[in-house]
């Protein structure tokens, strides 16, 4: 798997960006990440949302 593939979401939670299904404001600046396939969403961060859009452009 490419290193460049995976991305920090939270300080304690590393995701695969190639399996991202969608994603969805939440509370306070952070989101709710849903994986393809996996019904409980992840939490992003609010500091980590930056970086994240940075990957996507």
């Amino acid at each position: 798997m490419p290193v460049n593939s995976l991305c920090r979401i939270h300080r304690s939670t590393i995701i695969n960006i190639h399996f991202i299904g969608w994603i969805e404001d939440w509370v306070n600046y952070s989101y709710l990440v849903y994986l393809k396939n996996i019904s409980e969403p992840f939490v992003l961060s609010h500091r980590y949302a930056l970086k994240l859009r940075e990957v996507f452009g």
